[in-house]
């Protein structure tokens, strides 16, 4: 689509992706292993900041160190000291410390 900016993963690495629905309250969430990525988009806005920062300690305890968080713009209101934030041209995401 011209003039519109759209990711998408490169064929060369698809076949390495996994994609998964999880729920983040469910204790099998922290058994999934590593993340080096998480996109997280227009989930926070539902929780209470309690459940918030459940949910972003959750995620944090499963990236390693320079793990790539995507947020939903209405979530970013609540982040993690742990986390980073970055931004540039193409949007703003978040590296775990």
């Amino acid at each position: 689509m011209q003039g519109v900016n759209v990711l998408g993963i490169d064929a060369n690495f698809k076949c390495s992706a996994n994609f998964y629905h999880q729920n983040i309250f469910d204790d099998s969430f922290l058994k999934l292993g590593g993340f080096e990525v998480i996109f997280c988009r227009n989930m926070l806005i539902y929780l209470d900041d309690t459940e918030k920062r459940k949910a972003l300690t959750d995620i944090y305890a499963i990236m390693p160190h320079g793990g790539i968080l995507f947020m939903g713009y209405a979530d970013i209101s609540f982040v993690l000291d742990g986390f980073k934030k970055e931004v540039s041209a193409d949007g703003t995401y978040y590296i775990k410390r």
